[in-house]
């Protein structure tokens, strides 16, 4: 069991360690050290641009994360 297998196909919001940017994206896939995301959106930079393809980030780096309602998605 994974640290976060509770987020599989979720929509989250990651928010990065000292102060770096919140992403808002579809969990793509959970492993022990990290998260992969799809969809995903920089929220500290234009939040109706999403990324191509799926973005990695590792757990070391993940202050926090915030689990969204479907109907906020």
């Amino acid at each position: 069991m994974t640290w976060l297998d509770d987020l599989t196909l979720a929509s989250v919001i990651v928010h990065v360690v000292n102060g770096g940017p919140s992403f808002r994206g579809n969990t793509a896939a959970v492993y022990d050290d990290g998260v992969l995301l799809r969809d995903v959106v920089n929220l500290d930079e234009d939040a109706q641009v999403v990324e191509a393809g799926t973005r990695f980030f590792l757990r070391e780096r993940i202050e926090s994360i915030q689990l969204l309602p479907a109907e906020a998605v």
